[in-house]
């Protein structure tokens, strides 16, 4: 979820193309994909987290011809294969943070 390559005016890394792919390791050095496609749309300068044992995909961006298509979505998965729509608006100028075992 994240291979950066470029970045924008604001200072963000866009990458020239967006995925939905998910990869895991169990030591940060070997990768194993998990999925080539987790159900949302494609994205980047999203907001990850694991919580409540979960994986949590929230918001983000696509770049599509210059334009930018805003995502307010909130995605979860126990498993990084199998994903599920928490809410489709969680509405804008939203952040998240972990924070003795609660997402503020």
């Amino acid at each position: 979820m994240g291979d950066w390559r470029a970045r924008d005016p604001s200072g963000f890394r866009i990458r020239s193309t967006t995925v939905n792919d998910v990869w895991y390791s169990t030591d940060g050095v070997q990768w194993t994909q998990a999925t080539d496609d987790a159900g949302f749309e494609p994205r980047v300068g999203h907001k990850s987290v694991v919580f409540d044992n979960k994986i949590w995909v929230i918001g983000g961006l696509q770049r599509t011809d210059g334009e930018d298509i805003h995502f307010n979505d909130v995605w979860y998965s126990e498993n990084g294969i199998d994903w599920t729509m928490a809410t489709d608006d969680i509405g804008t100028g939203f952040d998240i943070l972990e924070f003795r075992l609660r997402c503020l």
